[in-house]
């Protein structure tokens, strides 16, 4: 099977027409080397964020782009991560999952930035005392790592209207995401699955909404 991170890039192309030109190694290729180094644990996740909401703050939209685009999970992340068997049924599930969320969500994300006026990230460390969704994440994981997910918010209204992102681990020396696997495919369907404990409100592609 080719890459996912090589089909990724070749749709980049498409789903981007509009906003500023793509560098010729975003176009069906891996995605170049960033120009800062992110460390492992919960502040080098923090740092990567805050560098993306810096860059939504600016309206630089390419940037946006690349940054998330680093959060793609190679075929091997995959089946290292959930095992040979559930990795390869989740390959073809999780290319357009990760496609939506680094090209279109990129700039919704610099859309939502901008609206709500975000100045804040946190990063929170996952554990059995979670979410249906979080305790489903740790269970499938065959590598035992920190798995952490991601709030992007407004200092002034901490309680209010947020954006989460989830599944987020480090590995290879760099921070990549597994997205909504755990929601669509790791969890059993039942009403109240996907409810997040710190709000009651429900996930919705990729994202916890708080507040008005």
């Amino acid at each position: 099977m080719q890459d996912m991170r090589t089909l990724l890039f070749a749709a980049a192309a498409l789903l981007l027409a509009g906003c500023p030109a793509s560098t010729t190694q975003d176009q069906g290729r891996m995605p170049p080397p960033l120009d800062t180094a992110y460390p492992d644990g919960p502040e080098g996740l923090k740092k990567i964020w805050t560098d993306i909401l810096t860059a939504g703050r600016r309206d630089e939209r390419e940037r946006v782009h690349t940054l998330m685009a680093s959060f793609v999970m190679s075929d091997e992340d995959l089946t290292v991560l959930l095992g040979e068997e559930k990795g390869r049924y989740l390959l073809p599930r999780y290319l357009p999952m990760i496609a939506t969320l680094v090209n279109i969500g990129s700039m919704e994300l610099v859309a939502q930035i901008d609206e709500k006026k975000f100045d804040e990230i946190e990063v929170v460390a996952i554990d059995e005392q979670g979410s249906d969704i979080d305790r489903a994440t740790l269970a499938a994981l065959k590598v035992k790592t920190p798995v952490y997910s991601v709030r992007v918010l407004r200092k002034e209204k901490r309680d209010g209207f947020r954006l989460r992102y989830d599944f987020f681990v480090y590995r290879n020396g760099h921070w990549i995401t597994g997205n909504q696997l755990a929601k669509k495919y790791l969890v059993a369907e039942r009403p109240d699955a996907g409810a997040a404990k710190d709000g009651g409100a429900p996930r919705l592609d990729g994202k916890l909404k708080l507040g008005p």
